[in-house]
This record gives C-alpha cells, sequence and structure tokens, in this order.
C-alpha cells in the first residue's frame, strides 16, 4: 500500500508544524517547504500525490508556485491564505489550484480537503 505523500509550504512555523503534525498522525508523508523556491525543488524531487500551498509568502507567493507547478504537473493543490479577498478564490482558480481554505481554518475541513484530493487523484 502507498502511503500518500504530501507536500505543505506556509512561511509560518507554528502552522507548518500544525499541519504536518495533524496529517502524520493520520499516516500520510509529510514534506514541508518555508518558501517558494523550496516548494518547487521539493515538488520536483519527492513527486507529492498533494500539495497545501499557502498564498503570501516572502519572495514569490503561492499564486507564482502554483503556476510554476502548473508548468509540468497536474498534483492536486490546496491554497491557504490569511488574506479574506474576494479574489484570491479567483486568483487561486486562475492559477490552476484545485481547491482554496481561508485561515484561521477548521483542521476537519481541511482533512476532509485532503481526502477528497487523494481520491481524485
Amino acid at each position: 500500500m502507498n502511503i500518500p505523500r504530501i507536500l505543505v509550504v506556509d512561511d509560518e512555523p507554528s502552522i507548518l508544524e500544525f499541519i504536518k503534525a495533524n496529517l502524520e498522525a493520520r499516516g500520510y508523508q509529510v514534506f514541508e517547504a518555508a518558501n517558494g523556491q523550496a516548494a518547487i525543488r521539493t515538488a520536483e524531487k519527492e513527486k507529492p500525490n498533494l500539495l497545501i500551498l499557502d498564498i503570501v509568502m516572502p519572495e514569490m507567493d503561492g499564486f507564482e508556485v502554483c503556476r510554476k507547478i502548473r508548468e509540468w504537473s497536474k498534483v492536486p493543490i490546496i491554497m491557504l491564505s490569511a488574506r479574506e479577498g474576494e479574489n484570491d478564490r479567483e486568483k487561486c482558480t486562475a492559477c490552476g489550484a484545485n481547491d482554496y481554505l481561508t485561515k484561521p481554518f477548521v483542521l476537519r475541513e481541511l482533512l476532509d480537503m485532503v481526502k477528497t484530493m487523494l481520491k481524485q487523484e
């Protein structure tokens, strides 16, 4: 049985660790990245089954990371954002993301999205 591989990208260490710990507790293999460049390198190397990607990061935002990954991969992507802009959901769809969740989020909602995305893969 293959263990689903998830890449979590967030520049906030506490959020990164929270998501990672909860996914690992449910049996997922989790890779992490704290910025866009590291996310792209890790995605290329590890070939995750799912990406959880923060929008607001220094140097390269999540929209750009998503667009770059979409050039070579169809991996499901869930975007996370602390911003509540009305256009964010549309921007996520436009750059190729599969779903969007606003921070702070309910853990159960993220876990349900993860399950759904992995079933569609």
